[in-house]
């Protein structure tokens, strides 16, 4: 048995910064996806999945995990190609096929492109998580911009609600939509007003009546907090 407290890295962190959208082989200490610890028992053999803003990050561990239990993964993500060609490697490494779909998705057609991209590569799409999202903080309301607010919704909404959209109709029973909005709804500030108002929870959205593997199965439209062991007051 461990002592949980010490099991992962712990301050003081590098306090180097990176201009947006920045490189996940450049932080320090090293990001922890599941590389060495997490383990697959085949839950989601014969699927494929598709997975936003995957390159790196919580995408990147969703990439692992899926891949290690038995899907294929179409990996999308902005334009930091090192970062997903090590996804792909991880994936791949686990013996399954992975695609990698550069693309801005706040563009009006990228998200279709890119759904029929990953389906054309696996023939088609069981679970879609919609991962990616735009977040910039202020010190003052007042400072973001007009683009910077319109560049949020892009990203975090219009996105979402395309690739939905596109993959939605070939998706079969037992298939899965899965959205991982922050949890800054339940923790408002005043210099990211912008990004809570954009995160759009699941039951919001019409989606196939399962979760991604026949145990949760009886899961539909839940919200499951993710917070770094943060809860609201």
């Amino acid at each position: 048995m461990e002592d949980p407290r010490k099991i992962y890295s712990r301050p003081p962190y590098s306090d180097k910064q990176q201009p947006p959208p920045g490189s996940e082989e450049e932080m320090s200490p090293k990001v922890d996806h599941g590389e060495s610890s997490y383990h697959g028992t085949g839950r989601l053999k014969s699927r494929s999945a598709l997975v936003t803003g995957a390159d790196s990050g919580i995408g990147r561990a969703v990439a692992l995990a899926f891949a290690r239990e038995g899907a294929d993964v179409a990996i999308s993500y902005l334009s930091e190609d090192r970062d997903a060609k090590e996804t792909e490697r991880l994936v791949t490494q686990a013996g399954r096929k992975a695609v990698l779909l550069p693309g801005d998705i706040g563009e009006r057609f990228v998200p279709q492109a890119v759904a029929r991209k990953a389906v054309d590569a696996f023939g088609t799409i069981d679970i879609l998580v919609n991962n990616a999202a735009f977040q910039r903080s202020y010190e003052r309301f007042e400072d973001i911009s007009d683009d910077e607010f319109e560049e949020t919704y892009r990203v975090n909404v219009f996105a979402m609600f395309r690739l939905c959209q596109a993959l939605l109709p070939q998706m079969k029973e037992g298939g899965s939509i899965i959205n991982t909005p922050l949890p800054c709804p339940k923790r408002r500030s005043n210099n990211s007003v912008h990004r809570p108002s954009s995160d759009v929870p699941p039951n919001r959205l019409r989606s196939p009546p399962s979760s991604s593997s026949w145990p949760a199965s009886y899961v539909t439209g839940e919200i499951y907090g993710a917070t770094g062991g943060q809860m609201p007051m």
